[in-house]
């Protein structure tokens, strides 16, 4: 598998602002958006931090039940965040379309994914 410059440059950007992030609070995970360019980075409190997207909102003032575990981005300027528990937390152009936050889980949620068209996302369970 052969890679180009410029995406092994943006890997590198990416791995350097994660680190530096780390200090105040760990970054959780990553999202691209519809931007070629830009990028989302989310904690577990909920902070969000965008290099090159569209900011549309973050958890990081609401009293969280279990940490924020994964974000996923819609194709214009929205996107979701999961907690641990299932919950979901939508912003920008993104729609609700329910969470397991009031579902008795076997494992908890480790990540999420947006359907290609946007309207909708799965979730990933450990």
């Amino acid at each position: 598998m052969q890679r180009s410059r410029r995406s092994g440059a943006l890997l590198a950007v990416g791995l350097v602002v994660a680190a530096a992030l780390t200090a105040v609070e760990p970054a959780r995970a990553a999202s691209t958006s519809s931007s070629a360019s830009g990028y989302r980075l989310v904690g577990a409190r909920g902070t969000v931090r965008v290099f090159g997207a569209t900011y549309a909102g973050s958890a990081a003032d609401l009293a969280l039940r279990a940490p924020i575990v994964g974000i996923a981005s819609t194709p214009h300027f929205g996107y979701w965040l999961v907690a641990a528990d299932g919950g979901i937390f939508n912003y920008g152009d993104a729609g609700f379309f329910g969470s397991a936050g009031g579902v008795r889980l076997a494992a908890p949620v480790v990540g999420m994914a947006a359907t290609p068209s946007g309207r909708g996302y799965w979730l990933v369970a450990a």
